[in-house]
């Protein structure tokens, strides 16, 4: 007989409906009889998480600090992460509260509904965390972060010149050209140096940048020397993100600039200061009919010849303001009042109309005479009108007479500094610090470092020199540029000249009076006539827009006299001599084949920045170097003895990294042993900022004792410091320990970062009073080792003896230290009089922030400059101030924003006070 069982579809039917009621039954039964293993198995994954959190935290923050952006789904990961575990520690206080027994006359029985419930919710939330924990995995296998690309924005000066009733027009026009598809894909904007052809572009730039009218916006500076495609081609694959092959022909170097521009979508390309036709299918751009999958080009020049030349199809005039305009401008800069107080009324006006109109003049001129007598005022008007205008090609009158005014009203010192900026490149970004340095090889300045910040800071006060996204770096106007180079060389006081030459120097030259040369080369080879000599030269200065040149025998003894030289782009090979007198040299990105046989053994000064060297370096017995930079992005490799025979040096920079030759041998503790050694034998050190890659390579305490200024960078990650000294004594540790000679470092920086640093349970070790005296900035993350902050060993140190720790510290911030309990001890804590900002981030471990061990009474700990509090993700934070497993008396969840009584709060408790204390952020403390 047959059953139903036996029909096809609906015996298939059955059988997937029984396999189901069995499967949840089976399930609900597990639910209610293995619920207790089934919350054990979470409270383990949950511990899985926390790893898991921690690992992609470090990593967070290790690409955070290389300046990286966090991918989207990484952030999402731990915001989940962090709610799956509050979610779990909500559950674990349910379930450590849970019925799961019942009475009925006595009789206990099982309570199966809320065994149930809790086997459910412990397995549901299982197969979350199993899941969040797997794509954890793949997480740290894989790329979290990327690189931003540039915005590279202009640094804008306030001035908005387009909206002058005069600019109105020539804006509307060039925005016109940029936002409408109409088949402009060229415009070009023309007029006289100092009309703000530059500042309009720029403006311009700001605001399709605000509103996104092109997806990429990149900016090449030209300038009056010959178009350099590769050059061109660099930059512009730079900021496109396009990995260009150098070693490759021009051709196919054009085409794939070309393949990356079209596949970029709606690119603007921007070459400021042109003088010449561009070969732009040279360069590889491509030149469609200018539509919203075509490359627009703005070009910026002083001709409009040159406009035309570069077919533009749009062509824009920059005019000189009007009357009116130029004196509100005028008034603005000087101010009315000032004005006001001068007796004769026609004079400023006279002066604002010697500046013809040109911003860049009146500004100059306006800043020039703000605080000057009337008399300086005559006299300006005087020189305004009656200089004799020197012959500086591109330069009109008005524009070379206002920018000489300027730059006679200026300290001794801030021309000799506006001067050297004049030998730089045109657009290159200076460094202050590089500044100081050729100041002083280049005797147009003997003074501190400071000196040179305060006559840069005249400078750019005065309109001089121009602002950088870098604080440490200024950049300097092209036409003021020209003028300071006019005026170098016609002033027999600096005698600068200026010269280009190809293969053989200029037979016609007479002049062997000048002090500072100048030479730009333009060939392979150069030659200099043996009868040539520079009896008065005492700087020269090298460059070539490429790689290849090579010096006739003859070059030392033309240049016999020469103390300092810098050499850019140059070839040197092996046998060629440097000038014997030579107190300073500087290579900059040249290919040097041996290094030993090029320097002079009278050097006073070293640095090589980006050079092609043979590896190991070999430097010959200087024994009056005072200083040495090696300037790359990559580790070092140095012969043995090479630095420790520098018996005479007090700078050493190299960034980048050192490593000791060691015959081929990789052995890390050797090689440490060797660096130590080698730097502990520099005696007379001052200035240190190197790479090490184990704390164990650190100088001796007796030799970082000495050190005034010191940035070191021991681990395996690596932070580039800009130019500025923000902080003369910096100490950075990546994924290292702490210990060794690198604790010495610790204990006198001004600025500490740990970050990853193991072996360090007991923290900071305070062994004397004077350790820690001069912390001013301390950053830890990830340091899963640490349990307290600080230590004082018992019986070193007396109480009282503790005033100058930390006395200095105003910035603290600590992230993810998974096993930090508490911060300071209270003798510790009245310590940080100058604490401005403490920041803490995810420490699930903390209880307290100051800790009593010693069970004595409290009392009132003061913060008095504390203005910032941050507290995030801290859940097992009782009090700010307790003791020893002490607990809460209170609950402690808050969220707390501009409270101006803190002490009310249960987390303080009346035992700190933040006399001056503004904001409290809590986010699930």
């Amino acid at each position: 007989m047959c059953s139903i069982s036996d029909i096809p579809v609906v015996g298939k039917t059955l059988d997937k409906i029984s396999d189901v009621i069995v499967e949840a039954g089976t399930r609900g039964l597990r639910y209610c009889f293995c619920y207790k293993r089934l919350v054990k198995d979470l409270n383990s994954e949950a511990k899985k998480v926390v790893i898991q959190e921690d690992r992609i935290a470090r990593k967070v923050d290790a690409e955070r600090s290389d300046g990286k952006v966090i991918l989207d789904h990484v952030l999402k990961w731990q915001h989940e992460a962090v709610e799956i575990r509050t979610q779990i520690e909500v559950f674990s206080e349910r379930y450590q509260q849970k019925r799961s027994w019942m009475c009925l006359k006595d009789v206990r029985f099982c309570h199966p509904v809320a065994r149930f419930r809790y086997g459910k919710e412990a397995a549901q939330k299982i197969k979350k965390v199993t899941k969040l924990v797997d794509s954890g995995k793949e997480l740290i296998d894989n790329e979290i972060a990327y690189h931003p690309p540039c915005d590279n924005v202009p640094v804008s000066d306030g001035t908005i010149y387009w909206k002058f009733e005069s600019r109105k027009d020539a804006y509307v026009k060039i925005w016109e050209a940029l936002v409408e598809d109409d088949g402009f894909s060229r415009i070009g904007i023309y007029g006289m140096p100092g009309v703000g052809k530059t500042r309009m572009m720029e403006q311009a730039w700001e605001e399709v940048k605000e509103k996104g009218i092109f997806n990429k916006v990149i900016r090449v500076n030209v300038g009056n020397d010959q178009v350099d495609v590769m050059k061109i081609q660099e930059r512009l694959a730079g900021y496109l993100g396009c990995n260009l092959d150098l070693k490759i022909n021009e051709d196919q170097r054009a085409s794939q600039l070309m393949k990356s521009l079209k596949n970029g979508g709606k690119v603007l390309v921007i070459f400021d200061d042109v003088w010449s036709v561009i070969p732009f299918h040279k360069i590889g751009i491509p030149l469609g009919d200018g539509s919203s999958d075509g490359c627009k080009i703005l070009l910026t020049s002083r001709l409009q010849d040159v406009c035309l030349r570069n077919s533009c199809q749009r062509l824009v005039e920059i005019k000189t303001l009007t009357d009116d305009e130029a004196w509100d401008m005028f008034k603005n800069c000087v101010g009315t009042s000032r004005i006001d107080l001068l007796q004769d009324e026609s004079l400023a006006p006279k002066v604002c109309r010697e500046c013809a109109g040109l911003p860049l003049l009146i500004v100059a001129v306006a800043k020039a005479l703000k605080f000057m007598s009337e008399y300086s005022w005559r006299d300006a008007l005087d020189q305004l009108q009656n200089c004799i205008i020197e012959d500086v090609p591109g330069i009109d009158r008005e524009v070379y007479v206002c920018i000489k005014l300027s730059f006679d009203k200026l300290p001794k010192d801030a021309k000799s500094c506006l001067l050297l900026c004049s030998l730089f490149p045109e657009d290159a970004e200076i460094e202050i610090n590089v500044l100081f340095d050729f100041a002083i090889g280049s005797q147009l300045l003997n003074s501190e470092r400071n000196r040179v910040y305060a006559m840069v800071e005249i400078l750019k006060s005065a309109s001089l020199l121009l602002a950088c996204n870098d604080d440490g770096k200024v950049k300097l106007h092209d036409s003021i540029r020209d003028v300071a180079r006019s005026v170098a060389a016609k002033d027999p006081l600096y005698a600068f000249l200026f010269l280009r030459c190809s293969s053989r120097f200029p037979s016609t030259f007479d002049d062997h009076a000048c002090r500072l040369l100048h030479l730009c080369i333009e060939n392979d080879a150069v030659r200099f006539q043996d009868d040539l000599v520079f009896p008065d030269l005492h700087t020269l200065w090298l460059e070539r827009c490429h790689l290849g040149i090579h010096f006739s025998e003859s070059f030392s003894k033309v240049f016999l006299n020469v103390r300092f030289m810098v050499v850019r782009r140059l070839s040197f090979p092996l046998g060629f001599q440097a000038p014997h007198k030579l107190n300073m040299l500087v290579f900059d990105h040249c290919n040097l084949d041996d290094i030993s046989t090029i320097v002079s053994k009278n050097l006073e000064t070293l640095m090589v920045w980006g050079c092609n060297i043979p590896s190991p370096i070999k430097l010959p017995e200087l024994k009056y170097l005072q200083k040495l930079e090696l300037l790359y992005f990559y580790e070092i490799l140095m012969m043995p003895n090479a630095l420790s025979s520098l018996s005479s040096l007090e700078e050493l920079h190299i960034p980048g990294g050192l490593k000791i030759w060691l015959g081929g041998q990789r052995v890390l503790e050797r090689s440490c042993v060797e660096i130590s050694a080698e730097l502990s034998r520099l005696n007379r050190l001052k200035i240190l900022k190197i790479r090490l890659r184990h704390p164990e390579s650190c100088p001796e305490e007796n030799v970082m004792k000495n050190l005034q200024e010191f940035s070191i960078n021991v681990g395996y990650s690596y932070e580039h410091e800009g130019g500025s000294y923000t902080s003369t004594k910096l100490v950075n540790f990546f994924d290292t320990q702490l210990q060794g000679a690198g604790i010495a470092a610790v204990q006198r920086a001004e600025e500490v970062n740990l970050r990853n640093v193991e072996g360090s349970p007991n923290g900071l070790i305070i062994s004397k009073s004077e350790a820690f005296a001069e912390l001013r900035k301390l950053h830890i993350g990830g340091c899963d080792d640490m349990e307290h902050l600080t230590t004082i060993p018992d019986g070193k140190m007396r109480p009282n003896s503790m005033i100058k720790c930390f006395t200095n510290l105003s910035v603290l911030k600590i992230s993810n230290c998974s096993s930090l309990i508490y911060l300071f001890c209270p003798s510790v804590a009245k310590c940080l009089v100058q604490l401005q900002e403490l920041c803490i981030y995810a420490c699930h471990e903390m209880e307290n922030i100051i800790r009593n061990d010693d069970q004595i009474d409290e009392e009132i700990i003061m913060f008095p400059k504390l203005k910032l509090l941050e507290l995030n993700y801290m859940k097992k934070l009782t009090s700010f101030y307790g003791k020893k497993r002490e607990a809460a008396s209170t609950s402690t969840r808050m969220d707390i924003f501009d409270i101006p009584c803190v002490q009310d709060q249960s987390l303080f408790d009346g035992t700190v006070s933040f006399i001056y204390f503004f904001f409290l952020f809590s986010y699930d403390i």
